[in-house]
């Protein structure tokens, strides 16, 4: 097993193709060896290992489970996170319709008295981890991108968690006490914590703004010079973009904000199989994916609220959203 592993910055910097020479080579050999970090970058890394791979050594087959598209994670899954740059390999500990709770996997060599040491036989194929209960943290649903192993159990954990907020004694097995500023581990540690405060605040929808005194009916909208088509889709419910809301904001001296995003709608964007889609289209549009997915929200909503009125029947959101995504 190749070691140390590379930092999540370098990780991301060889992505983008902003490391060179010998610094690329070596994180480049190691991800080639290790399935552990190849789990990290996911399908952001494609392609980074070069087209002589096979000359050096054969790469590692990553399997992730067949359940990995799956919408509902559960307690006791390894999940790769996922927003922009920022990824980590955790475990799911508490499930909420809008928030999950997890406990970050990091590397052994980091483990701290706080982080639990799990072999082989419980981690379910993925080697030694060490998992981190005193950084337990909320995310949003949009970070979850993919189920890649299940723990036999997690027993280990729950009796480290209960020692670490009740300071009740514990034989779990877990790293040493950092007792000095100058422990190396609290590098890792750092990087960790940026990279849990990036995933923890992965929020891209709007929230309810305060009514104006503006109403925008159809008439109003043509007479700012809005184009029929979109005028119809703000009055059933889309966000005008900027050069509407230039527009706008010149006849009636009022800039609209964006709509917030129905929530039934958000949860049905932010489901895990959806992931991989709206990440290649956020590239495709070179924009950061939670911008990529207000996009998303803002083309959606006017299908929805026409669906709204057709019968009475509530919006399919999956089909919505499967049509637009080209699923």
């Amino acid at each position: 097993m190749p070691g140390p592993h590379p930092t999540d910055r370098n990780l991301a910097a060889l992505i983008d193709g902003l490391l060179s020479g010998d610094s690329a080579e070596q994180v480049r050999s190691h991800v080639r060896d290790c399935p552990r970090c190849q789990l990290r970058i996911g399908a952001s890394g494609e392609g980074l290992l070069g087209d002589d791979q096979s000359a050096t050594t054969e790469p590692v087959p990553v399997v992730i489970l067949q359940e990995s598209v799956v919408d509902l994670p559960a307690p006791g899954d390894v999940w790769r996170l996922t927003w922009d740059a920022a990824n980590i390999l955790s475990v799911i500990w508490r499930v909420d319709p809008d928030r999950i709770s997890v406990l970050p996997i990091l590397d052994t060599a980091d483990a701290d008295e706080w982080s639990a040491l799990l072999d082989l036989e419980v981690t379910g194929g993925l080697g030694e981890l060490a998992v981190s209960v005193a950084f337990e943290t909320a995310v949003p649903w949009s970070v979850l991108d993919a189920r890649v192993a299940r723990l036999a159990d997690t027993e280990a954990l729950t009796s480290l968690r209960i020692a670490f907020r009740s300071g009740t004694p514990t034989a779990t097995r877990r790293g040493d006490a950092v007792r000095s500023p100058l422990d190396e581990r609290l590098i890792g540690l750092e990087e960790l914590t940026e990279t849990l405060s990036e995933l923890a605040n992965a929020i891209w929808a709007p929230m309810p703004a305060a009514a104006t005194p503006m109403s925008l009916d159809f008439d109003a909208l043509i007479a700012a010079g809005i184009a029929v088509n979109r005028a119809l889709a703000i009055v059933r419910g889309a966000s005008p973009d900027d050069n509407e809301a230039d527009a706008i904001q010149a006849i009636t001296g009022v800039r609209p904000g964006p709509h917030p995003v129905d929530d039934e709608l958000r949860r049905t964007i932010d489901q895990p199989r959806r992931k991989a889609k709206i990440r290649a289209r956020a590239a495709g549009n070179r924009r950061d994916e939670g911008s990529e997915r207000l996009a998303l929200a803002q083309e959606a909503q006017p299908a929805l609220a026409a669906a709204r009125g057709t019968h009475g029947a509530a919006p399919d959101y999956d089909t919505i959203l499967d049509r637009l995504l080209n699923v």
